[in-house]
């Protein structure tokens, strides 16, 4: 845990280095909000969670902060955080041992610290690491008379030993992205997990093999690309940002 800690400790460091640099002029900042298609995979998804079939994938939102540093023409760097709401829609089992479909809902703060970017004419392609902290989870479950309600239980507190949720996630994230010269930008970028996220400290190795995955699809605006950040025209090279 404090090694995944001190990860995140960077990835934030990461992306305040993105906004003092959009301060100097070397990068410009932009904001995005947008839909998220979520889901799990693994070998233990169906056996721990979705216990009465297979999970599938249930809609959420994003709403995120980016900053494109331009130490080159045709090489960035993205800086990025979003606030997405993820999960999964489960299969469980009621007491009469019928099927019934319930969210996984969970909502995660992800650092994009730095994605290598080829940028040219607007068109971006990027991948780098990214590094989620959990702020909340819930599951549904079936009271007695059938009825579904939200268990907030998943999420854990000191006194959970099992079955609780991650607090902090790691994986990749790589997209792509178009700008357009106005500003506005369209972007999709697929995430993955590589950290289990369902924890048992009662048993040695108690990690559940089960990830996050994720496509996020937004629109954006970035600021200050209609004073001078016009792509595809000749531009005073003294009036330009380094990169341009």
């Amino acid at each position: 845990m404090r090694t995944k800690l001190i990860i995140l400790i960077v990835a934030v460091a990461a992306f305040y280095n993105g906004i003092q640099a959009q301060s100097i002029g070397s990068a410009v900042m932009g904001i995005k909000v947008g839909f998220t298609s979520s889901s799990l995979y693994g070998s233990k998804v169906h056996d721990s969670l979705s216990t009465g079939g297979n999970a599938s994938s249930k809609s959420g939102f994003n709403l995120g902060i980016s900053v494109n540093s331009m130490p080159g023409k045709y090489f960035w760097l993205k800086h990025d955080v979003f606030l997405v709401k993820k999960g999964a829609t489960l299969t469980l089992l009621d007491n009469k041992n019928s099927p019934y479909k319930s969210n996984l809902n969970t909502l995660y703060l992800d650092f994009y610290p730095c994605s290598p970017t080829f940028q040219y004419k607007g068109l971006q392609l990027f991948a780098g690491p990214y590094v989620g902290m959990l702020l909340n989870a819930s599951m549904q479950h079936k009271d007695a008379n059938g009825n579904l309600y939200k268990d907030s239980k998943i999420y854990g507190s000191p006194t959970t030993f099992k079955d609780y949720t991650q607090k902090i996630d790691m994986g990749f994230v790589a997209g792509i992205e178009y700008e357009f010269n106005c500003g506005f930008n369209l972007s999709i970028r697929y995430v993955q997990g590589l950290v289990p996220i369902i924890e048992n400290t009662l048993v040695q190795g108690g990690q559940a093999k089960i990830y996050n995955k994720s496509i996020n699809f937004s629109v954006g605006y970035t600021f200050g690309r209609d004073k001078g950040l016009k792509l595809g025209k000749k531009q005073d090279p003294a009036s330009l940002p380094p990169g341009y």
